[in-house]
């Protein structure tokens, strides 16, 4: 679960993740005391084969006085030697049962989690203004003095190479990253006075290669969220497309899709942003791994929603663009014009 933390993240879920490692960390308890208990049992051997073993030599100590072979002196000092080896090796013997079972033990994560703020601030206003935004890494600056406006319910495209700053923007809106210089404001609210939560219930972020959790469809489209009516899932999987390759509902996905191909799990990520319906969704290079059919008849559905739509396309056609209200260049300086 861990490995997909940013998407718990996006989508304001770190409660149910942590609900979630509560569970897990009851049964990692139950398998520590197992293993406590094997533990204290197996110890009890090594302690019961020095006591054989010692009682053993005295009894063979015994036999060589009676007959003669050695004089006590000799068997004293061998005695004394004796329980010294036979104390260290049972000692020798505990530590490495004990250092066993703690190897298993720390195959399992320790997770101190931050306390999670989920307090928020009335949104009344979905536009997004962008003044004088610029952003570095490190010494290399990837946006510089950028502005840009985004009306609600809108659709924009913006295309561009790679390296040109697109998806440091959309991570910048999703407050993914911080420390940009500028302004960028919500509604008549700054960004900077907006914590991750708030900006979480406004913004939705599907990025081109999403976390596809160990689990059923349904818990990785829900996100083990059972407060969503079947009415709204099985409407999530039809306008995904979901429902073209999938027919159980509880059909388990392996860890990273790997058992389905890049289409397949771009469109369970849409399906995830659909049903949690935020006002504002970013799509980073989300379709790019169907076919052209069926990335041009996705990109007219997400461009029929009532929300607003920003989409990122390093390759777009005509026939993609022309689906979009507003063409955002990052190609030749950041120009925004409408279609």
């Amino acid at each position: 679960f861990l490995e997909g933390y940013s998407v718990w993240n996006l989508y304001n879920k770190k409660g149910i993740l942590t609900r979630l490692l509560d569970k897990e960390n009851l049964i990692y308890e139950q398998k520590k005391n197992k293993i406590n208990n094997t533990t204290s049992l197996i110890e009890t051997i090594p302690s019961f084969g020095s006591v054989i073993g010692q009682d053993s030599l005295m009894l063979f100590a015994v036999a060589l006085i009676y007959f003669k072979v050695v004089i006590p002196g000799v068997i004293l000092s061998v005695g004394n030697l004796s329980g010294i080896l036979f104390s260290n090796l049972s000692k020798f013997i505990k530590n490495i049962v004990k250092v066993k079972g703690i190897n298993r033990l720390v195959k399992d994560n320790c997770v101190l989690f931050e306390k999670i703020d989920e307090s928020s601030k009335e949104i009344e206003n979905y536009d997004i203004k962008i003044k004088n935004l610029s952003f570095s890494y490190g010494d290399k600056k990837v946006l510089n003095n950028i502005n840009l406006e985004f009306k609600f319910g809108k659709k924009y495209i913006i295309i561009g190479p790679s390296g040109t700053g697109k998806t440091t923007l959309f991570n910048l809106l999703s407050k993914s990253i911080e420390n940009y210089s500028g302004e960028i404001y919500l509604g008549d609210h700054n960004y900077k006075n907006l914590n991750a939560y708030t900006i979480h219930k406004s913004i939705g972020y599907v990025t081109q290669k999403t976390h596809i959790f160990n689990a059923s469809l349904k818990d990785n489209i829900t996100l083990f969220d059972n407060g969503y009516s079947e009415l709204h899932y099985k409407k999530a999987i039809k306008n995904s497309q979901v429902d073209e390759f999938i027919i159980d509902d509880d059909q388990v996905i392996e860890k990273n899709g790997n058992n389905l191909s890049g289409g397949q799990n771009q469109r369970i990520a849409i399906a995830r942003e659909i049903i949690h319906g935020h006002k504002i969704i970013l799509f980073d290079e989300s379709t790019n791994s169907l076919d052209k059919a069926k990335n041009l008849e996705m990109i007219k559905y997400l461009t029929s929603l009532d929300q607003t739509v920003i989409f990122i396309a390093h390759n777009a056609s005509e026939e993609i663009i022309n689906n979009f209200e507003y063409v955002i260049d990052f190609e030749n300086g950041i120009k925004q014009k409408e279609k």
